[in-house]
């Protein structure tokens, strides 16, 4: 009887709880938002909920992107756009990261990502449309900023791995692999 009675208090101390699940990898689809943590048991999906819509400057910046106004952004090169902390949805939760995917003008898609941590957060990608799935380059995420992959068609999701939380300094180049 003990033994059962100590099992039970073993399972419930190891299994996750029903609304923080531990994830070593994550598939978001289109239209949707997911808040994480990173903690030493790895990351911790907190919420999903349907994402919100770009916003106005949001959309601009994305035009003004893809037409070359802020440089090459492809690969190892990212562009530096004016976006405010209010052109991606107000201030960033502390120790946390929220993530969502949307559709712009039906054609592009753009992954945003908010980093609440006092490190840069590095992940890895794979998009997914129809059968077709392919790694891409995405860049790291500043400390208490954000960042915005986009691609110009529709995906229907992407699987986000290798979250990590990386040491960065005021004017330290973002790395994108």
């Amino acid at each position: 009887m003990r033994f059962i009675v100590s099992l039970c208090f073993l399972c419930l101390a190891l299994c996750p709880i029903a609304s923080a699940q531990q994830t070593p990898s994550l598939n978001l689809p289109l239209g949707q938002e997911v808040t994480l943590t990173i903690g030493s048991g790895g990351t911790t999906v907190v919420s999903r909920a349907a994402a919100s819509d770009a916003s106005p400057a949001l959309e601009q910046t994305s035009r003004d992107v893809n037409a070359g106004v802020y440089g090459p952004s492809a690969g190892s090169n990212y562009a530096q756009a004016p976006l405010t902390r209010d052109d991606t949805g107000g201030a960033i939760e502390p120790n946390t990261f929220r993530i969502k995917l949307i559709t712009l003008g039906g054609h592009q898609t753009v992954l945003m990502i908010r980093n609440g941590y006092g490190q840069a957060l590095s992940y890895r990608a794979v998009l997914h449309r129809g059968l077709q799935s392919t790694p891409t380059d995405v860049c790291m995420v500043r400390p208490q900023g954000f960042g915005v992959e986009q691609w110009p068609y529709e995906i229907d999701s992407v699987d986000l791995s290798e979250f990590t939380l990386v040491p960065f300094n005021d004017g330290d180049q973002l790395v994108c692999r």
